[in-house]
């Protein structure tokens, strides 16, 4: 997995405004973030989306973003600022029972019964 290229919020919309002029006019910049406010679903954007991930946006798939002018920022890039690293999996697996054999079952039996 290659590390992300921090790229300043100037430099990502100079990129937004050369390839893709219609979605500049709606990227606004919160914070050290660079949010789109587009629906790009449907195989029409499909190359749109690629290019967006290529360069390093990307999409919030839990609710949108809530930006200053009221609209709900759903492509994102974090420009300079890190992203923390979060595993993602399941539940952790239990550890495997060890068998104790007849014998030491029956000697913890007789420590507890004559406690």
């Amino acid at each position: 997995m290659s590390k992300r290229n921090k790229i300043p919020a100037s430099e990502v919309l100079e990129w937004l405004s050369k390839t893709h002029p219609e979605i500049r006019k709606v990227a606004e910049v919160d914070r050290d973030w660079v949010w789109i406010a587009v629906n790009l679903s449907g195989e029409e954007h499909r190359a749109t989306r690629d290019s967006l991930k290529e360069f390093g946006f990307a999409y919030k798939t839990k609710g949108a973003h809530p930006l200053q002018s009221g609209s709900m920022g759903t492509w994102s890039h974090s420009c300079t600022r890190p992203i923390s690293f979060k595993k993602r999996g399941g539940a952790r697996r239990a550890a495997p029972e060890t068998e104790q054999s007849e014998a030491e079952l029956l000697r913890f039996a007789a420590m507890f019964a004559a406690a």
